[in-house]
Parts: structure tokens; sequence; C-alpha cells
């Protein structure tokens, strides 16, 4: 009876030590994966955004390329600093522009750039296809998942001089059709203003649109900029390019004796039939 015991508690043994262990043909075979959970080098396709010939918006270019499921985000990335294909596309990431590195983590896409993005002299409309022309090419990769913009591994409020990094970003459909500058908006507005003009700048409001109640509009912009002869706005960060916008501005306002005040502002512009107005403007 007791031999019987101990044949059977050795066979356990070996078998419970055989457990989890790999088997191979050889033992040359030991440095290669038996099966792995996906397949290496397969094909993808990607699509890359690039500036179209004038630089007034972003155009898709297609591509198929070979990668793997953990390398494919560094793969487009480069393919895009190679520069577009097509002759009717222009690559407008400058060639100093070094991506440090790229990470995923949480749902968010970490892109880190050098410090070189930040000594570009360029004016808004350039910047904003820079900005899209990387977020929307990595989020083509991955929808639903916002891009956090690091330079040197740092977070910065601004991408070089008009565009908000501070926060995550996300695609923007409206980069694809010829840009329009928020901020022109604005401008616009502000010569009305100063031109004494107070009835076209109230035609500019979405609050008008909707209302047509012009004289309450009229009441409160001259509350706002009274006896003002000049607007200049020195600075102003965009969140976004896309159909609803948030503008700070620094304002710098002279009255009629060419005494200065400098002021925040906060303004919201949405797209409407094809351009922007201006829903609301506030000292913050």
């Amino acid at each position: 009876m007791y031999k019987k015991i101990l044949i059977i508690a050795c066979m356990l043994t070996f078998i419970l030590a055989g457990c989890g262990k790999e088997f191979y043909k050889n033992e040359d075979e030991k440095q290669w994966p038996i099966i792995e959970p996906y397949a290496y080098n397969l094909n993808s396709n990607i699509s890359l955004y690039f500036a179209n010939k004038t630089e007034d918006r972003l155009s898709v270019e297609k591509r198929v390329v070979k990668s793997d499921k953990n390398t494919l985000k560094n793969v487009i990335i480069n393919e895009l600093l190679t520069g577009p294909v097509s002759k009717d596309r222009v690559d407008i990431i400058p060639n100093d522009v070094k991506i440090i590195s790229i990470l995923e983590k949480d749902g968010i896409i970490y892109l880190n750039l050098s410090k070189t993005i930040k000594e570009l002299d360029i004016n808004e409309q350039k910047e904003a296809l820079i900005l899209y022309s990387l977020v929307n090419t990595i989020c083509d990769y991955r929808s639903n998942i916002g891009i956090q913009i690091l330079v040197e591994g740092k977070r910065c409020d601004k991408f070089i001089k008009y565009y908000s990094i501070k926060d995550t970003i996300t695609t923007s459909e409206l980069i694809l059709k010829k840009y329009q500058s928020p901020i022109s908006l604005i401008r616009t507005y502000c010569d009305y203003i100063v031109n004494k003009d107070y009835s076209s700048a109230a035609r500019m409001r979405n609050s008008y649109q909707e209302s047509g109640d012009i004289k309450e509009i009229i009441y409160e912009i001259k509350s706002q900029f009274n006896n003002i002869s000049t607007i200049n706005i020195k600075e102003y960060t965009i969140d976004k390019y896309d159909k609803k916008i948030e503008i700070l501005l620094v304002l710098e306002l002279l009255d009629e004796d060419q005494m200065g005040y400098m002021y925040n502002y906060k303004c919201t512009i949405e797209m409407k039939n094809g351009k922007f107005i201006m829903n609301d403007i506030y000292r913050v």
C-alpha cells in the first residue's frame, strides 16, 4: 500500500512540475517564441495630412505600410516626416523640428517635440497647419483619442505663438477646408467699434442674427467700448481650430486722450453657413 502511494505521489510531482513549461522540438528553438498574439509586418492603411500647394488647408494622402501593432504609430510619424509623394501636397513641418518620442498611456498619446518648434517664426495659419498635420495624422491612426503635445518633455501653454496645447487636442475636420483666421473676425469687429460703426459691429454678433434686435446689442457694445479711439490686439490664444472656438485676448484700449488700458477678454465664435460669427466677447 505504501509503495502505491509513493508511486502516485511521484507521478503527481512530475505532472505538476511540467505545467506551464514551454516545450521545444530541440534546444535551438528556445530563442524563438512558440506563438505570438499578433502577426508581424501586416499591411496597414494609413492617412497622412499634408498642406496643399497654396498652404491654406490640409490634404489627405493615403498609404499602405508594413508594421506591427506596437510600432505602427512610430511608422506613421516617420512617414509624415518623410513628406508627401504627390506634387499637389507640401510638407510644412520644418526639418529641424524633431519627434523625440511618442507614447500612448491611459487613452492619451503624448507627442514629445524638440524645442526647435518654439523657434519658428510663422503666422497663425501656418502654425495651425503644422499642429493639425501632426494631430490629424495621429488621430486617424487611433480614433477617440486625445493628443497631448509636449516640448522637451514639458507641457506648454502654446504650440508656438497662437494655438493652445495646454490640454489634449483632437482632430479638426475644418482644417481640410480653406483656412479662415479666427482673429481676423475680431480685428474687423474692433475696427467697426473704433470707427463708431456700432451697427456693423452688432450685425457680426450671433445674438443679432438670431433675434434681429440690434438696439440692445449696440447698447452693450457702447457700454463696453465707450470713448475708445484705438484697440490693439497685443496677444491672443486660440483653443482649437473647429466649428466652435474660444479665444483669449489681451487688448490695449486707448481712449480719446490716448490713455492706454490693458484688459483680458474672452471671445467665443462659431462657424455658420461657411463663415465665422461672433457669439460673445467679454472682459475676464
